[in-house]
């Protein structure tokens, strides 16, 4: 090879542009904003067409079970898209992947103990269908696309622009991710907030499971449809929420919403035990649902923790109605795969004496009541 060629064959190798660093998996766009869709007056007392999901979040089997029972039930559904992005088809997912991302949905509501009565209206999924394929053909997120955007349609613009959307995931997942609402665009959980809106009523979903690039499935979920008349518990909406939770579902942002709060001044602290915990407030307003406060903690361990871990939370100088407040509240970390050991008759004596804490596994007898009963019930064990 002459000289020349050889120079000219190594100038060609060096402007090959690089393989850019690698995509996320996932990603959510900002949240929407307030809308002022008119409130439409509901009976809550109307059954769930799901059955009443329903947990006792102070008791960590019913937490478990309701772990084992409703979310782990809407893993691994088959979404069975039938649609098509070359042909701008937006198709559908099969009937068990829909009910699925609805009972994710519900389940995150009763959580915080929110009734379970959302529904998904067929029209704002038919349009969420459409806003799901045209995310997943044009490979990007907007609440609001222009005509030229691929697989364009003025559904999927309806669809768009009432929905939280998301690349990277599809159906139950695509709602943990609106959950978990990672990003520096989202410090103020609005993808969140709409799920959790108490008075949230009527949504719709739309799922595919189409590629482009790094991202696998995509989903559109209307938010801003029809309300209900705003339920009178809870009047607050932590999450995570007091009580037992899954380390899985506690994510990184921690929030706390009140329908009538002013949280400008407010302050938060954490602790576990007497350990303080670290935290920046990267949020405090509203227009996503209910006014909210959001922290994101420092130095928490990640994945499943060694044994069970309470966290107390304190938000002090709230202004409701001119009034300062203050809310306490305890979040206990389990892994619900876990069996906690029996505790010692010693350590149940001193949880009724009042000087020793509660391990979350005191209720020996399985009444759901740390009582004097769980002391005998330890004693005939022999333990």
């Amino acid at each position: 090879m002459s000289g020349l060629r050889m120079w000219l064959l190594l100038g060609a190798l060096l402007i090959v542009p690089l393989p850019s660093p690698a995509e996320p998996a996932a990603q959510l766009g900002a949240p929407l904003e307030m809308s002022s869709v008119e409130p439409h007056l509901y009976d809550f007392s109307a059954p769930s067409p799901l059955g009443r999901l329903a947990v006792d979040a102070s008791s960590r089997a019913d937490v478990v079970n309701f772990w084992n029972t409703v979310y782990m039930a809407s893993e691994g559904v088959d979404a069975e898209w039938s649609g098509d992005v070359a042909s701008c088809t937006a198709g559908t997912t099969s009937a068990a992947h829909h009910e699925a991302t609805l009972r994710r949905v519900n389940f995150f509501r009763a959580m915080v103990g929110l009734p379970d009565n959302v529904t998904f209206d067929a029209v704002y999924s038919a349009k969420c269908q459409e806003a799901a394929l045209m995310m997943i053909a044009e490979g990007a997120l907007n609440h609001y696309p222009s005509t030229s955007w691929a697989c364009y349609t003025e559904d999927g613009y309806q669809g768009a622009s009432h929905s939280n959307l998301a690349l990277g995931q599809h159906g139950p997942a695509a709602i943990d991710l609106y959950m978990s609402d990672t990003g520096a665009s989202n410090t103020a959980v609005g993808h969140r907030r709409w799920i959790l809106f108490p008075p949230q009523l009527l949504m719709g979903s739309g799922s595919t499971t189409a590629t482009f690039g790094f991202y696998h499935g995509s989903n559109a979920l209307w938010v801003l449809g029809t309300r209900g008349e705003r339920p009178v518990d809870p009047a607050c909406v932590p999450w995570p929420p007091e009580g037992f939770v899954p380390y899985q579902i506690v994510y990184g942002r921690w929030s706390f919403s009140h329908h009538e709060a002013d949280f400008s001044p407010a302050n938060v602290t954490m602790t576990q035990g007497v350990n303080p915990i670290d935290l920046t407030v990267v949020h405090r307003g509203g227009g996503y649902g209910d006014p909210t406060i959001v922290w994101e903690p420092s130095g928490l361990p990640s994945g499943a923790p060694a044994a069970d871990t309470t966290y107390d939370i304190t938000i002090s100088n709230v202004i409701i109605n001119t009034e300062l407040r203050a809310f306490s509240y305890s979040v206990t970390v389990i892994d619900p795969s876990s069996v906690p050991s029996e505790p010692t008759t010693a350590e149940i004596l001193s949880y009724l004496l009042g000087v020793g804490p509660d391990t979350g596994n005191l209720n020996v007898n399985g009444d759901d009541c740390v009582d004097s009963a769980d002391v005998v019930e330890n004693l005939q064990a022999g333990r």
